[in-house]
């Protein structure tokens, strides 16, 4: 394995002080959102196997009472046949799949920004506020320039490591689904 290094941790335990509490519970959220699309990724996937039996073999899902007693509760099968009832379910867990995924980028993207601006308008504001002769004895356009050249790097690491989180909740929901199905096709 690879091992960790201690100033990435450093750095996102200094990011997690200076961030507003409107910040954190953004970032708690989109943990939420991140197992949730976990959770819709694992449907989806686990939907694949039912609709690819019901279209090689419609008599198949005939075998399973649980299933053919859901639709029947549901009053589904008088209305619908079964490949197709199957494939609309496919379809539908795949599409909430997707647009929680692309969800959870674009609110992502979106939360590394305004933390990207927040740290921006701080360090602005320290620069800014500090005495006359700091100005005089540091060339503050060097500091501001830096300033302006960092921040995007810093949004681009948050988004980075937001959508690392949210790419480990999903193989973890998958991985402990092969587990739960059938745990030797895990190992």
């Amino acid at each position: 394995t690879l091992p960790l290094n201690p100033k990435i941790l450093d750095i996102l335990f200094s990011i997690w002080r200076e961030i507003s509490f409107k910040r954190k519970l953004t970032l708690l959220i989109l943990l939420l959102l991140s197992l949730f699309s976990g959770f819709a990724e694992l449907i989806s996937f686990g939907a694949v196997i039912p609709f690819l039996s019901v279209l090689t073999d419609p008599t198949n899902a005939h075998k399973n009472k649980d299933f053919l007693n859901i639709i029947s509760f549901l009053g589904l099968d008088k209305i619908l046949s079964l490949p197709v009832l199957v494939t609309l379910i496919f379809g539908l867990a795949v599409f909430i799949s997707t647009i929680m995924w692309l969800s959870n980028l674009w609110l992502n993207a979106k939360t590394a920004s305004e933390i990207g601006n927040d740290l921006s308008v701080k360090a602005y504001k320290i620069i800014i506020n500090k005495p006359y002769y700091f100005h005089i004895e540091k060339n503050s356009s060097e500091i501001i320039s830096t300033i302006s050249k960092q921040i995007p790097n810093t949004v681009s690491a948050i988004n980075d490591f937001l959508q690392l989180i949210t790419g480990l909740f999903v193989s973890l929901f998958i991985f402990f689904g092969i587990i739960f199905v059938d745990p030797r096709i895990a190992f």
